[in-house]
């Protein structure tokens, strides 16, 4: 339990109240800390209060900084920074500062986390001896989804996981990866120098959430700092069932990989920002409504 108080420099306007996911504060003559065995350690009391009245101990005299002008992005702004990342897979050989992957993991602390529980752990590998280990190891399964792939009906039923067109795209890339692996490339983890891999507890509900959201966000920050990064999604999938991949990734037992994203100085500087398919979405609206359950019984 932490201990809050609320100064008398408060003037009353409820938005502590208003913003505590955890109803830690109640208000009638006077704002207090109701519950404060509640607290789940988001800071929405302090950072939203207009007076700086609500005083609390449990971030050990963290500093709550004030907001600046510049986080502030203009609209247009921000849309044409989101759309201008891009997923790189050709980088520099230039090694990337343990400095600069320490503020990346730094900024992406502040992703949100369900119930803010903050769960999200990271490995980070820039040996290039392991990363081209973790590599070679994926590609031995890449080889023996080749050898799969002419044995009668496998490709389909590939096809009800991954969807006909897109099982016939890997299928038909197997090839040429393969060959690529052989001869020095590095069709997995693409030479970047650095590999930053997220793991959860297997009992976490919301690990795999957690972890992405940070994951993104750290992907974001490095576009902001002119690196490029790429989702390893075979890594990702491939270590659900190959215990050696976990090992070799530094992932300590009962845990589980939630993400892998490469980083590195990207060769090529991107011109245009890509188009993309129109989203969609089902709005419910006045016009549409979903019928609940009868009863309002779990369907």
């Amino acid at each position: 339990m932490y201990s809050i108080l609320i100064q008398d420099t408060c003037i009353r306007c409820g938005a502590c109240v208003a913003v505590c996911p955890s109803r830690v504060f109640a208000q009638d003559s006077a704002v207090v800390a109701a519950n404060p065995g509640g607290c789940i350690l988001c800071g929405h009391c302090v950072a939203v209060c207009p007076v700086d009245a609500v005083l609390h101990h449990g971030f050990d005299g963290q500093a709550f900084s004030l907001i600046p002008e510049s986080a502030h992005s203009e609209p247009d702004g921000l849309a044409a920074f989101l759309r201008a990342r891009r997923s790189i897979r050709e980088f520099r050989n230039k090694p990337i500062a343990q400095e600069t992957l320490e503020k990346l993991l730094d900024l992406a602390r502040y992703a949100p986390t369900a119930s803010n529980a903050q769960g999200v752990r990271y490995v980070v590998i820039t040996d290039a001896v392991q990363l081209r280990a973790i590599s070679q190891r994926i590609m031995r399964w890449f080889a023996l989804a080749a050898r799969l792939a002419r044995i009668p009906g496998v490709a389909s039923l590939a096809s009800r996981a991954f969807g006909r067109e897109r099982t016939a795209a890997y299928l038909s890339a197997l090839p040429e990866i393969l060959t690529a692996f052989e001869r020095g490339k590095d069709p997995v983890l693409y030479n970047a120098p650095a590999l930053i891999i997220t793991h959860a507890h297997k009992g976490n509900t919301f690990g795999i959430e957690d972890s992405a959201y940070a994951t993104y966000q750290l992907a974001l920050a490095a576009h902001s700092m002119g690196l490029g990064t790429c989702m390893i999604g075979f890594l990702t999938q491939i270590s659900r069932f190959d215990a050696v991949v976990r090992r070799m990734a530094g992932v300590p037992k009962g845990r589980r990989i939630a993400t892998a994203l490469v980083v590195g100085v990207p060769i090529y500087t991107y011109r245009r920002m890509v188009p993309r398919k129109p989203p969609k979405a089902r709005w419910l609206n006045a016009e549409e409504k979903v019928s609940a359950p009868a009863s309002g019984q779990l369907s």
